[in-house]
């Protein structure tokens, strides 16, 4: 066809699309799948790249590129047809957090005693990839229990998340009695990728002289 000047067009489809933040928690295949205009020349070839790398060129209208890396991965792309017509560069990126986010450190710490009635009590994550879901985080993922012979007491207070220090606080609505108290971050807790704490976190502590229990 010697009057083609049209270039084909390439279209990137997944095959496990993102969640409503943008991340995907496995593998994802991307299948780059050109068209060229109605009584074109037809599609030759297609030529990608990952990250900026060396361009990959393939022979035919179709390609699949298998992501699996962690962290953001783009992809350039853009097909030529056989008159020698070159698409424009497009690009499109995957966010792949496949590790589940963990307490790194906790205040405070396991089987403390003589805490002051006034403290905050916090954790921090590990989490390098999505980060946390702040939604996630609450009274009902994030719980305090005063330690009675009767039956646990819960504490009723308020959740806050710091997005820079990975660090939630649970603040009491009021000083913290004498006595031993228990902290729960269960597995509700996720990231933005969707995966959740692996198993429920909990240690204990208590306020003014008398020892928790060992956990």
């Amino acid at each position: 066809v010697d009057d083609d000047e049209v270039a084909p067009t390439t279209n990137a489809t997944r095959s496990v699309e993102p969640n409503a933040a943008g991340w995907n928690n496995e593998d994802v295949t991307v299948t780059l799948t050109a068209t060229d205009n109605e009584g074109g020349s037809g599609v030759k070839e297609i030529t990608y790249s990952i990250n900026g790398g060396q361009p990959t060129t393939v022979q035919g209208s179709s390609v699949q590129v298998p992501v699996s890396a962690e962290g953001e991965t783009t992809i350039a792309f853009y097909a030529t047809d056989n008159e020698g017509n070159i698409e424009q560069q497009r690009t499109t990126t995957v966010k792949i957090d496949k590790t589940a986010p963990a307490v790194s450190s906790i205040s405070p710490i396991n089987n403390a005693t003589g805490v002051s009635p006034t403290a905050k009590i916090s954790a921090t994550f590990s989490e390098s990839g999505a980060g946390i879901d702040p939604a996630t985080l609450s009274t009902s993922t994030f719980t305090v229990v005063q330690v009675r012979p009767t039956g646990n007491e819960p504490v009723s207070g308020t959740v806050s998340y710091n997005e820079s220090t990975k660090t939630v606080t649970f603040t009491p609505d009021t000083n913290l009695a004498r006595g031993r108290y228990q902290v729960t971050i269960t597995t509700g807790v996720e990231d933005k990728a969707d995966n959740a704490l692996a198993n429920d976190y909990t240690w204990a502590f208590s306020t003014v002289g008398r020892p928790p229990p060992r956990m």
